[in-house]
């Protein structure tokens, strides 16, 4: 009777086994959208879009010596949304750097007057404010989880175009030798390139992991060469 038992057991706990292995290895396949017949990405990636805006960075007026009127643009990049009740904003240091007046344009096609709250060169990180409703926000992941080979997706307006998405991997951890005061980048072969500064480096789930903020570039046009460099999470 007690062999029995203890074989009945073993069976249960090997069947259990099985299909608890079965179980991981669905859950950790890619997303498959039934409906199309393709893998994807998109539903968890779709919920973070609407949070990466377009940052535009303006000089100040001119007056009537210069015969300059209104304020021009001195540089364009990124932010994502990480408040929306608050209408809290990070770009990079750099995006904003010099400015007097700054807008940033939503997906919707709403455009909103911005304020610099907070910048921080060492970090090259910045902080902007809007006031508006209606907002989405992304989530933040903790970047101390990462590992080399997880998928990396690069959000931004890059080289004048709308928004666009790019996928790659994360190449590497703690990057430094950059020259900047404060270095723990993420690296990632995700294209990035100029307008994309500020943007989020974000996880499979859609989760902001880093803010995008320089290229390795050994081209005479400076363009995307599969080395960029994210702020992670942690230091941001």
């Amino acid at each position: 009777m007690t062999f029995r038992l203890l074989t009945a057991a073993s069976a249960m706990a090997i069947a259990l086994s099985i299909g608890g292995a079965a179980a991981a290895q669905t859950a950790g396949s890619p997303p498959f959208d039934a409906r199309r017949g393709v893998f994807t990405f998109a539903a968890g990636l779709e919920r973070s879009l609407p949070a990466v805006v377009q940052v535009t960075t303006l000089s100040s007026a001119g007056g009537p010596t210069t015969g300059e009127t209104e304020p021009k643009p001195l540089m364009g990049g990124s932010g994502v949304i990480i408040d929306a009740a608050q209408g809290i904003i990070v770009t990079n240091n750099h995006v904003v750097d010099g400015g007097q007046k700054f807008t940033v344009d939503m997906t919707d096609g709403r455009l909103f007057d911005a304020v610099l709250i907070g910048a921080d060169k060492a970090t090259d990180i910045a902080v902007l404010k809007i006031e508006a409703t209606g907002l989405n926000q992304v989530e933040i992941a903790s970047s101390d989880n990462l590992r080399s080979g997880d998928l990396a997706f690069a959000v931004g307006y890059p080289l004048g175009l709308d928004q666009t998405l790019t996928m790659g991997v994360i190449s590497g951890l703690n990057r430094s030798g950059m020259g900047d005061a404060v270095e723990d980048y993420i690296q990632t072969d995700a294209a990035v390139n100029s307008g994309n500064s500020g943007g989020p480096l974000l996880d499979s789930r859609g989760r902001l992991i880093g803010i995008n903020t320089s290229i390795l570039s050994g081209g005479f046009g400076g363009g995307n060469d599969g080395i960029a460099f994210a702020v992670p999470t942690r230091i941001m």
